[in-house]
């Protein structure tokens, strides 16, 4: 598409020939030949550039670029003067109006299209700027993640949508205000500090904070930071984007609570106590103690009775397992109808008075009429050289060995 220029000028010979010169090298020409007549056409036709004579019969071309720029449909338009004036004033009042350059007569071919070209040029970058910085506005303003960006430690520069809407506040309320006007004066404080710390380091960080979004409910949001460093160094803002993971992570967390937690019961599984194991294995964890647990009774409660009733059960000799030992203590179920506690820096008298606990409470704990009885057995590491295998071993038969003693009397309550 050919870009149009358009020619206001009143005098027939100077319009013919920038006419000519303009053609001849493939521009669109419009002519006017007064003021109101150049108005009207660059409001119609929208040029791409405007060769302006500085003296017209009815009004001065300073008057008609004034206008030109003081309404939305032209002001983008750049005006070239064209005029015997040569003083530094008339420029400066030219320059004032917003036009682009002056030509003085008498002008020559070469000089005029040079300076087309150049202005023309200028234009399409100018509007090639704005177009991207528009679809940049149009494409942060509609995407989910929150972007902004931070003037000093705590002054907001400009905002997206997303931003806006977390605090429930219009972008022109948020835009250049401080954070102190959003966030609450614990909040305030840590991202202040945290602002300081990015603005100091000159270095990118991500991190999640908790925030507390316009309805006033706390919002975990993965942040990340990226400070713009200008010439000299030094980090000008803060371009910063934020993101709403509180499901997310509330599934994450989920399903971190799944992979380590047996389903039935809501103690560690077999998993999760296998780590903590290596994790406790060391010389000051000594003693180390280990407890084997077995529901007695469970494979006849669940054919006499339902496996509802077996459920039950275990969850109910979990619920006993948990009030007995302590919140640093490692409770899992092992499998099946199977427990098995962990106990750092625990003596073997200490473990024989958390089974005597254990047992204390079993005595008043009955479902559907049936006793709960639990087969346990101990074992304590208590030398750096012993071998965790051979603990727990030993736990699991002095465990075996007391189901033994006590299945008949179990079996005597079931008949």
């Amino acid at each position: 598409m050919k870009e149009r220029l358009l020619i206001v000028e009143d005098d027939t010979t100077n319009r013919e020939l920038l006419k000519y010169i303009a053609q001849s090298y493939g521009y669109e020409t419009l002519i006017a030949v007064c003021g109101e007549e150049a108005i009207k056409m660059a409001k119609e036709n929208q040029p791409d550039l405007i060769l302006l004579d500085v003296r017209l019969p009815d009004k001065s071309g300073f008057d008609i670029c004034q206008q030109l720029k003081s309404h939305n449909n032209t002001k983008h338009i750049p005006v070239i003067f064209i005029t015997v004036l040569a003083e530094k004033k008339d420029r400066v009042q030219g320059l004032a109006l917003g036009a682009a350059d002056f030509i003085t007569k008498p002008f020559y071919k070469e000089e005029i299209l040079l300076r087309i070209r150049n202005h023309l040029k200028l234009k399409a970058a100018e509007e090639k700027l704005k177009h991207t910085v528009e679809n940049q506005r149009l494409l942060l303003d509609h995407i989910d993640p929150m972007v902004w960006y931070m003037k000093d430690a705590e002054t907001l520069g400009k905002v997206n949508r997303s931003f806006a809407k977390f605090f429930q506040r219009s972008k022109e309320e948020l835009e250049n205000t401080s954070l102190k006007e959003i966030l609450l004066p614990e909040e305030f404080q840590e991202c202040k500090e945290e602002n300081e710390k990015v603005f100091h380091l000159k270095s990118k960080t991500r991190q999640r904070h908790i925030y507390t979004d316009g309805f006033g409910e706390k919002r975990l949001i993965e942040i990340t930071k990226v400070p713009k460093i200008h010439e000299q160094g030094e980090v000008e803002y803060l371009i910063c984007s934020g993101e709403d993971i509180t499901e997310r992570n509330q599934k994450e967390e989920r399903i971190r609570y799944l992979t380590f937690h047996d389903s039935l019961t809501g103690l560690y599984n077999r998993t999760f106590y296998e780590e903590e194991l290596k994790r406790l294995d060391v010389k000051r964890r000594l003693p180390l103690s280990m407890i084997s647990c077995d529901v007695n009774g469970l494979k006849p409660i669940n054919d006499q009775f339902g496996h509802q009733i077996g459920d039950r059960m275990l969850v109910e000799a979990a619920k006993i397992l948990r009030e007995a030992t302590r919140d640093e203590d490692i409770v899992a179920r092992w499998g099946g109808d199977e427990f098995m506690i962990l106990l750092p820096n625990t003596t073997k008298e200490e473990a024989s008075k958390i089974i005597r606990r254990i047992e204390k409470l079993m005595e008043s704990r009955i479902v559907e009429s049936i006793p709960l009885s639990m087969a346990m057995g101990a074992a304590t590491k208590e030398k750096e050289e012993e071998e965790l295998e051979d603990i727990f071993k030993i736990a699991e038969d002095r465990m075996y060995h007391n189901k033994e003693n006590t299945r008949e009397d179990f079996q005597n309550i079931l008949d």
